[in-house]
């Protein structure tokens, strides 16, 4: 039984109509908001997201608001050098920033372009608190 199929069973015809309609906008609204970019931007932003460890990291921050590199290391389950290219990339590709507090850095997403993309994907990878 697919997940429509179970969705059928458990409301009426015209509610479905309704979600399947909500769906269509909230695309078509974002695929709009895309469009306002240009592939450059979303090339740049793509390919500093097309590892597996960064787009990790950029998920948990954009879940949890920010995280520094010794916990993106245990939650990642990798050392903290190859975090710390990672961010790197991350960093010079202007989708992160990072602010020194002390001997700590919390790192951020600081690019509403990422944020955007972010919120059309539903991962729950990187749990930094």
């Amino acid at each position: 039984i697919n997940v429509f199929m179970k969705f059928s069973l458990n409301i009426t015809i015209l509610e479905y109509y309704n979600i399947v309609i909500l769906s269509i906008h909230y695309i078509s609204v974002n695929i709009r908001a895309m469009n306002t970019l240009n592939i450059e931007e979303y090339t740049k932003i793509f390919s500093a997201l097309g590892h597996p460890i960064r787009l990790n990291i950029a998920c948990g921050l954009y879940r949890n608001g920010k995280c520094n590199v010794n916990t993106m290391s245990e939650r990642l389950n990798i050392s903290q050098a190859l975090v710390s290219q990672h961010v790197r990339i991350l960093k010079e590709a202007g989708i992160i920033e990072g602010k020194r507090e002390g001997n700590i850095i919390w790192y951020s997403i600081s690019s509403e372009k990422t944020k955007k993309l972010l919120s059309c994907v539903d991962l729950n990878l990187c749990n930094c608190k």
